[in-house]
């Protein structure tokens, strides 16, 4: 297998071997990526170098088939030269910097760090105008060619680099470090919906709110990126309509026997306009009272 310098391994334990188990039961809280250090930079050439850059520990979590986690460290604590292959005569192409342990990690029982269970590899993808990056099976197969068992293999994505037609110098403006890990904890449902929003605390009087008055048509304008929220009182039977710079967005309607309040909300950055105007276009009252209520997110 391929280990330059035979500077990957695992955590030594057990006589130079790797206990999986203990290391996935704390790993398994956090997603697959870099932990610290495996910066990659341009050496020379098409050479770039990864990790030892003597001030952070090299530490990644790579992932089997199954979802499992263990760690893999640069336990030489050096740069670790990689050599990009040659550039495609035309188009261009996305290569990755892998790091892997075999799974199950038998190395040698007497060596400590069991660097014979892990592998470093560069692994390209197929030359086009518009590239992608290998997939998982690309990944699998190279690290099955590279000697180990690619199909249930642990791995990890180091870095990214972007190899234009006949280039032959790396630069560091193609190179893409590899994603961080993150705490599962951390990891949120990052979409945003009505019914996540608790419009309860909605107060025309409260120095957050802006009490919107008029029966046609209310607008407001973005003062930067965040959630504008919207909650009108809309004559029974009636609707109202969102729009954003212009664009309908939404559209609530209230039953036909009374007026309700019903709420909207709205995605925006700086300088965009929210506007709230009866369904009709703006000629009839069917607005009763508004409530806008902005939300800074950065």
């Amino acid at each position: 297998m391929t280990n330059p310098n035979n500077a990957v391994g695992t955590n030594g334990a057990y006589n130079g071997r790797t206990s999986v188990n203990a290391f996935n039961d704390i790993m398994g809280a956090f997603s697959k990526g870099v932990v610290s250090g495996w910066n990659c930079t341009p050496k020379s050439g098409m050479t770039v170098s990864v990790g030892g850059d003597g001030s952070t520990r090299d530490v990644a979590i790579a992932e089997d088939n199954a979802g499992n986690k263990t760690s893999i460290n640069n336990i030489s604590g050096q740069p670790i030269d990689v050599t990009i292959p040659a550039a495609p005569a035309t188009g261009n192409r996305i290569d990755l910097i892998v790091a892997y342990v075999e799974n199950p990690p038998q190395g040698d029982s007497a060596q400590v760090d069991n660097f014979q269970a892990c592998g470093l590899i560069t692994v390209s993808g197929t030359a086009a105008s518009v590239p992608t990056a290998p997939n998982d099976t690309t990944i699998r197969n190279a690290i099955t060619t590279d000697g180990a068992t690619g199909a249930t293999a642990y791995y990890v994505i180091l870095a990214q680099v972007r190899v234009g037609t006949g280039v032959t110098t790396i630069g560091s403006g193609v190179i893409t470090q590899g994603a961080k890990a993150q705490s599962q904890a951390e990891i949120a449902d990052t979409s945003i919906t009505q019914g996540k929003i608790d419009f309860s605390s909605f107060d025309a009087n409260a120095p957050v709110s802006l009490g919107w008055s008029g029966t046609n048509t209310q607008s407001y304008t973005a003062p930067g990126f965040g959630i504008v929220m919207i909650q009108t009182a809309v004559t029974a039977g009636k609707s109202v309509v969102v729009s954003l710079n212009g664009t309908n967005v939404g559209q609530a309607s209230a039953p036909g026997s009374a007026y309700t309040w019903v709420p909207i909300t709205v995605l925006v950055t700086a300088g965009d306009v929210v506007k709230a105007t009866s369904s009709d276009g703006g000629s009839a009252a069917q607005i009763q009272s508004s409530l806008c209520k902005f939300i800074r997110l950065a």
